[in-house]
């Protein structure tokens, strides 16, 4: 089950991994252009992104980490599931005697990317 932000509480990502926690910002550039009288003139916006961290507790997903083609495997619904391009940034893992293993990624989601 991929994580959905619309549901409350414990989330099974995927079966065995619980996710504790999903934090993303949208980004966008934006650029804008004067008229000659300096009122507004034009504007645009461009290379979308979106910035995103995941953790919790159990296995780091390898779909995840390993799937920056943007495909269904390893998305985070809402987030990084359409069919852009994911770039993971950064992952960490730690082990415990005493509780359940911990992961979280960090990662870049361009949705515009082919």
């Amino acid at each position: 089950m991929a994580v959905t932000l619309d549901d409350v509480g414990i989330q099974n990502y995927p079966a065995g991994t619980f996710c504790e926690s999903v934090e993303y910002e949208a980004v966008v550039e934006d650029t804008f252009i004067p008229a000659c009288d300096s009122s507004f003139g034009a504007a645009g916006t461009f290379a979308r992104m979106i910035n995103f961290t995941i953790s919790g507790n159990g296995d780091l997903n390898a779909a995840l980490v390993l799937g920056s083609d943007g495909s269904s495997a390893g998305a985070i619904t809402g987030v990084t599931d359409g069919s852009g391009t994911r770039l993971i940034v950064s992952t960490e893992e730690g082990e415990s005697n005493t509780g359940f293993n911990t992961f979280s990624a960090t990662g870049e989601y361009y949705p515009t990317a082919v």
